[in-house]
């Protein structure tokens, strides 16, 4: 697993005298904290805000084979890779699909608090369930659940939280939950093409899908697809794909400073270059640069219910004017 920033980083870049100075001025603080660390740079500078001014201390990637995705860019590794994608590693999914892309997870998979039962999506989970936003999948046009070629998935934000048991931990099923007309989130309405083939609905691929995970944290997901399984019980288990900018994506996991580094574990300047090894898409026509990165995203819910009203706005395109592209 990745590491957190050590002490001696800290003084690794000080003169003998200054980090005497430092050592003194923090024992009693038990040595370099959170506050201090990102100033671990050339001249005391910081490695957050300036994460290519130290050399590369490494960052540790997945031994994996089987991994959830996509084929985003139509190469399914073998041959030569396409000019608009870097070459990476190509994933199979758990179900056999081959060319699966999903550098995301080479650069979170070996970071403690970014896995499954991580502190970030700990975090992010408990807060949706405890009453934060929650997120709808609409999927309606449905004529047999089994095989159906015409299908409409819309993503959407509702204005009523998660309902739990006594537990905290269950989402209960079967409540009516109303569509979000605020703008902020309306806008970012997004409705997807899809087909049924033997049980697994597939979407088409937006260009761009906008991501609430609550109302401080949006993120963007270009050339997005959905995939859908619908278990026996009603529920729904999904994976959305797509690039991420992985620019703005570092802006967000760096936004905290070495508070995240410590408690999420990783080293800001390792991670950072990382990312950019690992960018594979969205080449910029003008420089070359890959500004994208591929990745993939779990989602988990419960049958639920639309009102009629808001139904009938959403099928008429009317009051919530959710797009389609």
């Amino acid at each position: 697993m990745n590491r957190k920033p050590t002490q001696d980083e800290y003084y690794a870049l000080m003169s003998p005298q200054r980090a005497a100075e430092q050592k003194a001025a923090l024992a009693s603080k038990g040595g370099a904290n959170t506050v201090v660390l990102p100033y671990r740079g050339p001249g005391e500078m910081n490695v957050i805000l300036m994460p290519g001014i130290v050399a590369d201390p490494g960052h540790v990637a997945p031994v994996a084979d089987v991994v959830r995705g996509f084929d985003l860019d139509g190469h399914d590794g073998t041959g030569a890779f396409p000019a608009s994608t870097r070459p990476h590693v190509n994933y199979v999914s758990p179900d056999g699909r081959k060319g699966i892309d999903n550098q995301l997870f080479a650069v979170q998979g070996c970071v403690a608090g970014w896995r499954r039962s991580g502190f970030l999506p700990m975090i992010g989970n408990e807060l949706r369930r405890a009453g934060g936003l929650s997120i709808l999948l609409d999927v309606s046009g449905v004529d047999n659940w089994q095989n159906d070629d015409k299908v409409t998935v819309t993503l959407l934000f509702s204005a009523d939280p998660i309902r739990r048991d006594g537990t905290s931990k269950i989402v209960l099923p079967d409540f009516t939950f109303r569509v979000n007309p605020n703008p902020e989130f309306a806008q970012s309405f997004a409705r997807f093409d899809a087909k049924i083939v033997n049980g697994v609905l597939t979407t088409s691929v937006r260009d761009q899908v906008r991501m609430h995970e609550g109302p401080a944290t949006t993120w963007s997901l270009s050339k997005a697809r959905m995939r859908i399984e619908f278990p026996e019980d009603g529920s729904i288990k999904a994976v959305m794909g797509g690039y991420r900018d992985w620019r703005k994506y570092i802006a967000s996991a760096f936004f905290q400073a070495s508070d995240y580094e410590n408690t999420i574990s990783f080293n800001a300047p390792g991670m950072y270059n990382a990312i950019r090894r690992a960018a594979d898409g969205l080449k910029d026509p003008i420089t070359g640069e890959f500004t994208g990165i591929s990745a993939a995203y779990e989602m988990e819910g419960v049958p639920a219910f639309i009102p009629p009203e808001d139904r009938d706005a959403l099928a008429g395109g009317g009051q919530f004017g959710v797009a389609k592209r």
